[in-house]
């Protein structure tokens, strides 16, 4: 079997010859997805070929209110770090614990992780933060910022959602 063949509940199927929309009739038996401190990595059980899918991946019981329980209600444009972000370079003191975390779930790198251990303050650590790996990390970034200081941070956290209201 080559590259443009797949194997599919017993039978070959041939690509070569389809259009890139017939290709979605691969079959999948089942599609699972972890989510633990480290990682968040959907599995693809069964299917075999190139399979191209996309996930959108949201922070789950984040204590805000409202029914969208993201960190970024539906209709605000600005995501809650964003909205926080002179509070959480202020006051956030606990930075080391939330790198160690961010560079587990790979939002930073270890070159970005150390530049920033490399600054003498908390709040130089989290300015350099908030415009380095999390500004260029975009959504999800914020997002697994947000999970990570509402269990760092607890209290502080639950002060600026508290200011939302």
């Amino acid at each position: 079997m080559d590259n443009s063949t797949t194997q599919t509940r017993g039978s070959t199927v041939d690509h070569r010859e389809q259009q890139p929309a017939d290709l979605r009739s691969v079959t999948c038996h089942s599609v699972t997805a972890r989510s633990g401190d480290n990682a968040v990595a959907p599995q693809l059980i069964g299917c075999s070929g190139n399979i191209n899918f996309s996930v959108n991946i949201q922070p789950h019981n984040t204590g805000l209110q409202g029914s969208s329980g993201s960190a970024t209600p539906e209709n605000s444009e600005k995501h809650f770090i964003d909205l926080h972000r002179t509070a959480l370079i202020e006051r956030v003191s606990n930075v080391t614990a939330i790198l160690d975390r961010l560079l587990d779930r790979r939002v930073v790198t270890q070159r970005g992780y150390n530049e920033i251990q490399s600054e003498s303050t908390s709040q130089n650590k989290m300015g350099k933060l908030l415009s380095g790996p999390i500004h260029s990390g975009g959504r999800r970034a914020k997002d697994v910022l947000f999970e990570i200081l509402e269990t760092q941070e607890p209290f502080l956290m639950e002060e600026l959602k508290a200011l939302r209201k």
